[in-house]
């Protein structure tokens, strides 16, 4: 029986990949002279936590200072760039209603997300979060996890969060690090919401439930999830 339920954010909740990818290849050039390409995402950038992301583009190590402050401009960026497009700044498709079910039957929501508290603060106020996941509710990076997606540590703290055993939660994801990450969290339910799920079916270690592009179709069965 599933007791909780586990989001991802960032490609799953709200659909700005492309965002990331063009934040990030301005910063990586900004900041270290250093021309990020489409191809690195998945591995190195995606999921990954931001220590681990700049230590990927400068070759160096950073103190959590550091990091939080080159975070900091670099998040402040894609926001600008995410609020220049207001056409796409919702929800992903069929998530409100599907949240609100969930709601409605008593399933706790929690979200888990290698965002660092800016931009959380930011989803807070713009997509109104706190309809649906208390404050407590929301795990992130906020200076306290060692190791990023892929590493499991960060569902290994939401599932301790959830008070339930990792094989009683259902999470949902889209990159190839959260899916391992939930993984090796000891998660056996997970569904990838991801147009890239050819892809991902490719990869010998990912292993999902379900590949959707959004949650307009989500299966009936998760509709009837009870505590």
């Amino acid at each position: 029986m599933i007791k909780a339920v586990i989001f991802d954010f960032n490609g799953t909740m709200f659909q700005d990949d492309d965002k990331h990818v063009i934040s990030w290849k301005a910063f990586a050039l900004q900041e270290f002279s250093y021309h990020l390409s489409d191809e690195e995402f998945p591995h190195h950038i995606h999921g990954y936590s931001n220590y681990e992301i700049l230590k990927y583009l400068s070759g160096e190590e950073f103190s959590k200072k550091e990091v939080k402050e080159y975070a900091t401009r670099k998040e402040l960026q894609y926001q600008k760039i995410c609020e220049e497009d207001q056409d796409n700044l919702h929800l992903t498709s069929g998530l409100v209603p599907f949240l609100d079910a969930l709601k409605e039957r008593g399933v706790p929501l929690y979200i888990c997300t290698a965002s660092m508290e800016p931009n959380v603060l930011w989803y807070l106020k713009v997509f109104e979060l706190e309809k649906w996941f208390p404050r407590s509710h929301i795990i992130f990076d906020d200076g306290t996890i060692e190791h990023g997606k892929p590493d499991p540590e960060i569902y290994q703290k939401a599932i301790a969060k959830t008070g339930v055993l990792p094989e009683e939660c259902l999470v949902f994801e889209d990159a190839r690090s959260g899916i391992l990450s939930a993984s090796r969290a000891g998660v056996k339910h997970i569904i990838a919401i991801s147009e890239k799920g050819k892809e991902l079916k490719k990869e010998e270690q990912i292993n999902v439930d379900a590949f959707l592009p959004d949650f307009e179709n989500v299966p009936e069965v998760l509709m009837k999830l009870s505590l």
